[in-house]
């Protein structure tokens, strides 16, 4: 394209040469010159992809609120107002800017069918109580049987102790009647220990036969033998003996059987109660993940609608 040179006061149409085609569609080139054309020029370029592209956003803008809405069954009182993106399309050659307004009021349904914590709170309560978990643990746990039944073997062991101490009633008979010394041996008594270690004792007795000289003490007279008497210990076994010594002991282990007892029962009790909150708190995940399951699926079919 070559430009002639003008001078003042020339006219411009008649000095002003073009080098171009000889195409028709290009005389219009000379209008690009006045800014007015060349703008509106541009906006009927670029009116087509700004359209596509304000379309699109309003797209993406719908499917983000499609999957940040809360998903299930029953219709909420409070509605949540969404907006969308209008183009509104020109008027001759004038290219209106996009506005957003108000769209229809759209309920967002909550999830009927999944309980909510109080709900759980109050189910589980009423079908399975701490109260209920401790009572079984009272009345049906094996170690506190065992630990019960140790204090029945401390008990019985200090009655056992106490009955060296009852009154003894004695009775025997020897008899041999073949051999050369033949010999015929009764008797009966008593025997009451005393608790200073000592005893009171009486009896009857009868020997009959031939003793042998070595045994002559065990032969009585035809009518027998009658005996009573009492043993007192003077240095020996005063101050303590294995009877009293035995029920002491007994009496102490019934003693310390009772805190025994308390303390496994304070820990079976524990040890139920840590299981029944695990329980709960086991039982509070399910719901959880039960919840977030429906959500999902409510949410997955929104999305494919």
């Amino acid at each position: 394209m070559e430009l002639s040179s003008y001078q003042d006061g020339d006219d411009l149409s008649e000095q002003t040469d073009y080098s171009r085609p000889a195409d028709s569609d290009f005389r219009f080139i000379p209008m690009l010159r006045q800014p007015l054309y060349a703008v509106a020029l541009a906006v009927l370029l670029l009116y087509p992809a700004g359209c596509a592209t304000v379309r699109e956003l309003a797209g993406m803008k719908n499917r983000n609120l499609a999957l940040s809405s809360p998903a299930s069954g029953a219709v909420a009182d409070s509605p949540v107002r969404q907006t969308e993106s209008q183009v509104v399309e020109p008027a001759g050659d004038v290219l209106l800017a996009s506005v957003d307004e108000p769209a229809a009021t759209e309920n967002i349904p909550i999830p009927v069918d999944v309980p909510s914590p109080v709900a759980s709170d109050t189910s589980i309560s009423d079908n399975v109580a701490l109260e209920d978990v401790i009572g079984s643990v009272y009345t049906n746990y094996p170690m506190l049987q065992a630990a019960l039944f140790s204090r029945n073997i401390a008990v019985g062991e200090n009655v056992s102790a106490q009955g060296q101490f009852d009154l003894k009633l004695k009775a025997e008979t020897q008899n041999g009647p073949v051999g050369f010394y033949q010999t015929y041996r009764h008797s009966v008594g008593f025997s009451q220990p005393t608790w200073n270690g000592g005893e009171v004792f009486g009896g009857y007795r009868v020997g009959r036969g031939a003793f042998q000289p070595w045994y002559q003490e065990r032969q009585t007279n035809d009518g027998g033998e009658f005996k009573a008497g009492a043993s007192v210990p003077l240095l020996r076994n005063r101050t303590i003996d294995e009877r009293r010594s035995e029920i002491f002991r007994s009496q102490w282990g019934v003693q310390m059987a009772e805190p025994d007892i308390q303390a496994q029962l304070i820990g079976f009790v524990q040890e139920a109660s840590y299981a029944y909150w695990d329980w709960v708190a086991e039982a509070r995940k399910y719901e959880i993940a039960r919840r977030i399951l429906v959500l999902a699926e409510e949410r997955t079919g929104r999305i494919r609608r």
